[in-house]
């Protein structure tokens, strides 16, 4: 008993030790550095932010609850230390003496203005909150704005600029990109730039930037290739698409059964009513520049995940024979048609796809389904799964159900008069009463080895 005891005093000495240094690591690796004695000061004489000997900031949660930095005219050069200011929803730093400003971690922020400095490096925060940007009279030559899709208002003349890129920014209503001489090319996301909802000052002091749709690269062999003999798209030595209009006018597009890996540059076909990519090699497939799409077949592929979030109009969505695990489809209200068989999903979500007419999910992992709000329905295939109940009393327009292969115990079907088809095998039912179901033309109940009463009509 003595020797228990005394082996556990070091195993607790141990843990102690370990926490301690832990904690320690986490405290050291929290602390934030302010380098100049004018933000500094600035910091401490306005926001009540103190400091250590080390000039590292002592209340970071004093700083994080900031919302508000107004620097201006602070003769600041190093703004090193506004990472630790994370809830700041504006920051004035203008007319100061900055050459680069690194506001990644501030996602925050809505308004940033860095006017008057020496900047030539801006790291904006990938946000949705940034809706205003003051960057001019710097020494920028480039601007990456693509990860701020809510920008709202852009100022950034008198710059260095070459290209400006705001093909991802269409909540875009005030730019100025005014004085920038050497800039050429202005990436826009329609053309002609500007749409009247747009504001644009574009005194460039030498000759305009031209207005055009960024590059699409098609970096896929299968793909350009078929696309050069079907559709006429032609490409720049970097397989970059040179006839974008063409591009966008096409409503139509079959590339099935192709050996196709990539099909990167989908994005620029923008009038697309059907794409058929089944029975490649796709492993991923991003459709959300295809917003006129009714119908897409993607079946027979090697995807992981699919979001069509932005195919509001789809009507017809065949993702069959993939390796999917979860389909969201809620935004998909259009929907009819839905092939989902031969996946890895383990629940399905069609409440919100009151249009729905026919409905096949076979050989997945599904424990239920609820298809009381398609009253529409008139095909459901759901084989091979894991249900154990399915309810039909909404559904009184099927004429085809197949639920064999699954786990049910019961099967009501008594207001479902217009059902010619029923294939109800391999499951675990004890009785069947389908004598309202006078439509019934075909009827399989084999592999129920329960079942001792089946109710006809006469």
């Amino acid at each position: 008993m003595q020797k228990l005891c005394s082996s556990k005093r070091p195993v607790a000495r141990v843990v102690l030790a370990t926490l301690f240094l832990t904690v320690m690591t986490l405290a050291a690796h929290a602390q934030v550095n302010v380098p100049d004695a004018n933000f500094r000061a600035k910091l401490s004489a306005d926001y009540g932010i103190t400091f250590d000997a080390g000039n590292n900031i002592s209340n970071p949660s004093t700083a994080a609850a900031i919302t508000l930095l107004e620097l201006d005219g602070a003769s600041i050069t190093d703004l090193t230390g506004i990472e630790a200011f994370t809830g700041l929803d504006t920051l004035d730093c203008r007319d100061s003496q900055l050459t680069t400003l690194d506001v990644s971690m501030n996602t925050a922020l809505t308004y940033l203005n860095c006017h008057n400095n020496n900047l030539t490096s801006l790291n904006l925060p990938a946000s949705m909150a940034l809706t205003d940007l003051r960057c001019n009279e710097n020494n920028l030559t480039s601007l990456d704005l693509s990860k701020n899709p809510a920008l709202a208002t852009l100022d950034c003349d008198d710059n260095e600029l070459t290209t400006l890129d705001i093909s991802k920014n269409t909540a875009l209503t005030k730019i100025d990109i005014t004085y920038n001489p050497l800039l050429t090319t202005v990436f826009v996301w329609t053309l002609p730039f500007p749409p009247a909802s747009v504001i644009v000052f574009n005194d460039f002091g030498t000759a305009p930037a031209v207005y055009v749709l960024p590059p699409v690269n098609v970096p896929d062999a299968n793909f350009r290739a078929k696309l050069a003999s079907t559709y006429s798209i032609t490409f720049d030595a970097g397989n970059n698409i040179t006839n974008l209009a063409v591009a966008a006018a096409i409503t139509s597009m079959d590339v099935n059964s192709l050996g196709i890996s990539n099909l990167t540059g989908i994005e620029a076909f923008t009038g697309l009513d059907l794409l058929n990519c089944r029975s490649n090699q796709l492993t991923s497939l991003n459709t959300s520049a295809n917003t006129a799409l009714t119908t897409l077949n993607c079946s027979n592929n090697q995807l992981t995940s699919l979001n069509v979030s932005t195919n509001t109009t789809l009507e017809i969505f065949d993702c069959s024979n993939n390796q999917l695990t979860s389909l969201n489809i809620g935004a998909n209200t259009a929907l009819t048609e839905l092939y989902c068989y031969t996946n890895n999903l383990t629940s399905l979500d069609v409440s919100q796809n009151t249009a729905l007419t026919g409905v096949l999910c076979d050989n997945n992992q599904l424990t239920s389904l609820d298809v009381s709000q398609n009253t529409a329905l008139t095909q459901l295939s759901c084989v091979n799964n894991q249900l154990t109940s399915l309810n039909f009393s909404a559904n009184p327009a099927l004429i085809d159900v197949y639920c064999n292969a699954n786990q049910l115990t019961a099967l009501n079907v008594s207001g479902n008069t217009a059902l010619e088809r029923l294939y109800c095998s391999n499951n675990q039912l004890g009785a069947l009463n389908v004598s309202a179901n006078t439509s019934l033309t075909e009827l399989n109940i084999g592999g129920n080895p329960s079942l001792d009463t089946v109710v006809v009509w006469v």
